[in-house]
């Protein structure tokens, strides 16, 4: 259920949609730059991820429940605004829950995400 509320944020741009849905010290770790943000602070990146990219999808190839949590592929495709060429990211999620809140989130990007969205 939450692994399909951040899908859908990421989709709509919309940080709201994970209100209530996240513990107060709630975590977002990404391996591009090993740094730990406020869950919070990282789901405001969905707003500029939707300013970058029309008609993006989130499609969640796979996942695999581990402990306390689960593991997911994810592809997101689109069309990068800027330049008109097409987005094609796969990453991958580790997301740490406890009584249905988001503990923590490990989220390895795309090693091209940046390149294709020009950033």
């Amino acid at each position: 259920m939450l692994l399909q509320r951040i899908a859908h944020m990421l989709e709509s741009g919309d940080p709201s949609v994970m209100e209530g849905s996240a513990a107060p010290d709630a975590v977002v770790w990404h391996n591009d730059d090993g740094v730990e943000v406020p869950a919070s602070t990282a789901f405001e990146g969905a707003r500029s991820l939707k300013a970058l990219v029309d008609h993006l999808r989130v499609e969640i190839v796979r996942e695999f429940p581990i402990e306390g949590g689960v593991v997911a592929q994810l592809e997101l495709t689109g069309t990068v605004k800027q330049s008109g060429a097409p987005l094609r990211a796969r990453n991958c999620m580790f997301l740490y829950e406890r009584s249905g809140e988001v503990q923590r989130v490990e989220e390895y990007l795309d090693p091209t995400f940046g390149s294709q969205l020009g950033v």
